[in-house]
């Protein structure tokens, strides 16, 4: 995860990254530190200089690949745990951030 200077961003972020397995989504992320969630998503661009959703979705990708290599948790129920609606969207979103199917990131000896 990257590290942020603005306080605000360093905040959502830190949520983002100790609830990963919460099935977060932004609002959740916006309800939880008691912010307006347009808000919250309109300074977390401003000052991190990506999207707030852009960022969860990698934290989510990242943490998939943890658990890929890590455990031996379902891909399904890894799809559910992340807050995915369906494996095949959570599927497409993988590949396109790692390059490879989350089948593929799992029987992989080296990083996906």
């Amino acid at each position: 995860p990257r590290q942020f200077a603005d306080e605000r961003v360093r905040k959502i972020a830190g949520y983002m990254l100790e609830h990963i397995d919460a099935q977060l989504s932004l609002k959740m992320v916006a309800e939880e530190l008691y912010i307006n969630r347009t808000h919250m998503c309109d300074v977390f661009k401003a000052k991190a200089g990506l999207t707030a959703g852009a960022y969860l979705q990698f934290l989510k990708i990242a943490h998939a690949e943890y658990l890929l290599k890590n455990t031996a948790i379902s891909l399904e129920d890894i799809t559910e745990c992340l807050g995915y609606k369906s494996k095949e969207y959570f599927f497409r979103v993988f590949k396109q951030q790692t390059g490879i199917l989350p089948e593929a990131c799992r029987r992989s000896a080296s990083s996906c």
